[in-house]
């Protein structure tokens, strides 16, 4: 397990491939944003209203497993990194297995509806659907018992004195996780702030504007707003 960690850690590490990852994975984050900017009517598909609550609860889970899988081994050159280190953080703090747990099945579901709802009139996609089901359940399962079961060989470990023992003489570095920590946080807030003020500003423009009602055969009644 460790082997096939540091196969693909230099994958993933290589300096390129590091930067399409964080430039996807920024890309993504804002066009979601965007998305949520532009809409004029709250009226949509249970299916999206559920890509939406799902996508925005990734970066608030997404944001400690970053910091402390890794940003911390990166900044800190006494942490080894590793499955051991993180599998015994994730195993050893209270309510973090459950939120890493949550977290996968988030990021999953989120792909699965976007793939599903991005493919659903093809026929090759609707010809293996059934299939499409089951590796949709057995996939996260499979992964979810992978590490219950890698963490409960990692077994106990006493987290405050680790970290003491690696922390001990970076003070510095031990602010720099802590700032960074808050800031990705004050940026997501910030960002769904933004956007919440982007709306209440239509909002309030819309007032002066000619609302009319459409009757849409699948999504019910949905309202335009028409410019004087």
């Amino acid at each position: 397990m460790e082997a096939m960690r540091q196969l693909i850690t230099r994958f993933w590490h290589f300096l390129p491939v590091t930067i399409i990852l964080y430039l996807s994975l920024f890309t993504h984050f804002t066009l979601a944003f965007v998305a949520l900017a532009r809409r004029t009517s709250w009226n949509l598909p249970k299916w999206q209203l559920a890509q939406y609550v799902l996508g925005f609860s990734v970066p608030l889970l997404l944001i400690p497993h970053v910091i402390g899988a890794r940003l911390t081994p990166a900044l800190l050159e006494t942490v080894e990194g590793g499955y051991q280190w993180v599998l015994g953080a994730i195993w050893n703090t209270e309510g973090l297995l459950f939120w890493q747990s949550l977290m996968l099945l988030i990021v999953w579901s989120h792909f699965c509806c976007g793939i599903h709802f991005w493919l659903r009139i093809r026929a090759g996609y609707r010809r293996w659907l059934s299939l499409w089901h089951i590796l949709a359940i057995v996939i996260p399962l499979l992964a979810l018992l992978g590490v219950y079961r890698a963490a409960f060989e990692v077994g106990d470990i006493d987290l405050g004195e680790r970290w003491q023992r690696v922390s001990a003489g970076y003070p510095e570095v031990v602010e720099q996780l802590l700032w960074a920590d808050n800031a990705a946080r004050n940026l997501f807030w910030g960002c769904l702030l933004l956007v919440a003020i982007y709306h209440a500003v239509r909002i309030y423009q819309g007032r002066r504007r000619t609302t009319v009602w459409v009757n849409h055969p699948n999504r019910g009644l949905l309202n335009t707003l028409l410019s004087n």
